[in-house]
């Protein structure tokens, strides 16, 4: 399953990525806009061209009422995501990013390919989310499934960062 997004920030890229790589928002983001418990920073590393960090946190997962029966075993109400996120930093113009985040326990993992670039009156995010489920039927339920929730996911995010943006504006 394939989702595309494409974001448009009043900023230039400089000060978009370095919120992007601020370990404080890679925190904030979890607890206070997704939250996440029990947030922990698995392996982290920042170069002058190059940014990862992997960190595990826990997350509720609101089922819909429809969600079948037969797929809720797959899906606990609360799982562990472990999130790894990359960044080239080496070109002045684009930025490039990578995220996988794995879900133990559920069939399915996410990746995540991010570009960052200047462009009129800012920068433009596009974000490029793959859903690879492995187990054919029930994967491809729970990655519909899930497709929303990021979708949703991705939506919050923007707003979120939009907001953190407009702070550090009134800041400066």
């Amino acid at each position: 399953m394939h989702l595309q997004e494409s974001e448009h920030y009043e900023h230039d890229l400089d000060v978009v990525i370095d919120m992007l790589l601020d370990d404080d928002y890679q925190r904030r983001k979890i607890i206070d806009l997704r939250g996440g418990r029990n947030y922990q920073v698995l392996s982290h590393k920042k170069e002058h061209d190059f940014f990862h960090m992997k960190v595990q946190y826990d997350e509720y997962v609101q089922l819909p009422p429809n969600f079948p029966a037969r797929y809720k075993k797959y899906v606990n109400i609360s799982n562990t995501y472990i999130t790894t996120v990359e960044w080239q930093l080496d070109d002045s113009e684009t930025k490039i990013g990578n995220v996988i985040i794995e879900i133990p326990g559920l069939p399915l993992t996410v990746y995540g390919h991010l570009e960052l670039k200047n462009c009129s009156g800012g920068c433009e995010r596009v974000v490029e989310i793959e859903i690879d489920y492995k187990l054919p039927i029930i994967g491809r339920y729970i990655s519909r499934f899930f497709s929303g929730f990021i979708q949703q996911s991705l939506t919050e995010e923007y707003e979120y960062n939009c907001l953190l943006l407009a702070q550090h504006k009134s800041i400066h």
